[in-house]
């Protein structure tokens, strides 16, 4: 038994379908967002739920079933980049864990000038680094300091970088 249409003038609004839609809408625009994009899970999830009602509301031939099927779309493809992003950060997150990021340490930093071909003590070492942090960057300054040292100037570029992780006084 199916419920007679509406009598002519009268549409057969779906407010479910519309909610559906903008909940999929906003959703899936929030999804592709890293980090904000937590916000997206409850928008697609109402919006699954909105449609379902709208499209249960259609099928009974009160309302007009397109938008709650365009609704449960957007909001379906959003929650699928939801779980997307999920499973990439957790497998990221899992990689981190069991593989912990080189520790940068003082010695660490002495080692590499020494494997560019600064030679010295720590201490000469330290001091080198805290004269190529005083250059700013200028190269010719790096490269004089470098050939200072026993560097070729390609290398005194690559020492550069170690200068910024070394505590210098002052």
């Amino acid at each position: 038994m199916s419920t007679p249409p509406p009598p002519p003038g009268q549409e057969r609004r779906n407010g479910f379908g519309i909610t559906a839609l903008v909940l999929g809408v906003v959703g899936l625009l929030f999804s592709f967002i890293p980090i904000i994009g937590v916000i997206a899970w409850p928008l697609v999830i109402l919006g699954l739920i909105f449609g379902g009602l709208g499209l249960n509301r259609a099928l009974k031939g009160r309302a007009d079933k397109g938008l709650p099927i365009a609704g449960l779309a957007t909001s379906l493809v959003g929650l699928l980049i939801c779980i997307l992003y999920a499973v990439v950060f957790s497998q990221a997150a899992s990689h981190y864990a069991e593989n912990p990021p080189h520790e940068f340490t003082e010695q660490a930093y002495f080692d590499q000038a020494r494997s560019y071909g600064v030679r010295g003590s720590d201490a000469e070492l330290r001091e080198f680094g805290c004269a190529l942090r005083g250059t700013g960057g200028d190269p010719g300054r790096i490269d004089e300091l470098g050939a200072d040292r026993g560097l070729s100037p390609p290398e005194s570029g690559h020492v550069y970088g170690m200068a910024f992780a070394l505590p210098c006084g002052g």
